[in-house]
């Protein structure tokens, strides 16, 4: 097809937007607003994700020594901890170099220039062979003399893992409901242009118009519904990511997120694709059925 027929089919799908301004409106209005849920739904989960799959990956916990006692009894501690079935690893983290570390990464965000003493004690990163492991280890490291607290996260990562499923699911249900309105809404906006263009169309048919040449404007016009609408969505869903990754990195300082492993982009890139299938599968349908009528 010549460059100057795609200008003209393009000319004619703006036309009949124009025309049908308030039905064009309505389409814009539900396709945003679905695509909006659809993103929202998308950045939950990559953030959940990302928060299970930086915990899961080391398969780790903590452990702290008393305050009274010494590096020898953190040594001696260690070793004990090795010895413990199911552990792979064991490393001790003396208090200096956690406070070092305390200092590095949460000093921009807390006022810690003020402590001078080092109020933390020494510890130990354990990480056992399997996460199942965790709980039953973390009883035995409990009891040797000279541990004060055990910090095991088996059950916020369950906890994490069942609500990413629950999330999964009942995103998926609503996003399915979301954008089989879009398609139906789409599709009656076309449907409408079609029927306000019925005597013309009838007329390129008697004068040797190929299906396609007549359909063409009308599914431009479906897509620029979907792309436009999941454009503004993405858009909105990009910003609020970026808001809530900041909010939860301030506030929620026990969770290791790490926007990198977070792909906003990604987001925006799928809601983009889904409003052009959308929109094309919603005229598409619509044409189908009133060439068939004719």
């Amino acid at each position: 097809m010549r460059l100057h027929s795609l200008l003209f089919l393009f000319q004619e799908a703006l036309e009949g937007i124009i025309r049908h301004r308030l039905m064009a409106l309505a389409a814009l209005s539900t396709s945003t607003a679905g695509f909006f849920v659809f993103g929202a739904f998308l950045v939950t989960i990559y953030i959940l994700q990302s928060i299970t799959g930086s915990t899961l990956s080391e398969l780790s916990f903590a452990a702290f020594m008393k305050p009274e006692t010494t590096r020898a009894d953190s040594l001696r501690v260690q070793n004990a901890i090795r010895k413990i079935p199911g552990v792979v690893y064991v490393r001790l983290v003396t208090k200096e170099e956690d406070w070092a570390r305390q200092k590095r990464d949460l000093g921009s965000r807390l006022p810690l220039e003020g402590i001078t003493d080092n109020p933390l004690t020494d510890g130990f990163e354990i990480r056992t062979k399997r996460l199942e492991d965790m709980s039953a280890v973390a009883k035995q490291v409990r009891k040797i003399q000279g541990v004060d607290a055990v910090q095991v996260m088996t059950d916020i990562v369950s906890k994490l893992r069942a609500l990413l499923r629950l999330l999964k699911t009942l995103g998926l249900v609503a996003t399915a409901v979301l954008l089989l309105a879009i398609t139906l809404m789409i599709g009656n906006v076309i449907r409408l242009t079609v029927l306000a263009r019925q005597r013309e169309i009838r007329v390129m048919q008697l004068v040797g118009a190929t299906d396609t040449f007549i359909r063409t404007p009308f599914l431009i016009e479906g897509i620029i519904y979907g792309v436009t609408g999941a454009a503004i969505a993405g858009v909105l869903a990009y910003a609020l990511g970026n808001k809530v990754i900041t909010l939860m990195m301030e506030q929620l300082l026990f969770l290791p997120i790490n926007p990198a492993h977070i792909p906003l982009s990604r987001v925006v890139f799928l809601l983009l694709l889904a409003g052009f299938v959308i929109g094309l599968l919603g005229s598409w349908l619509s044409l189908r059925r009133f060439l068939k009528d004719q």
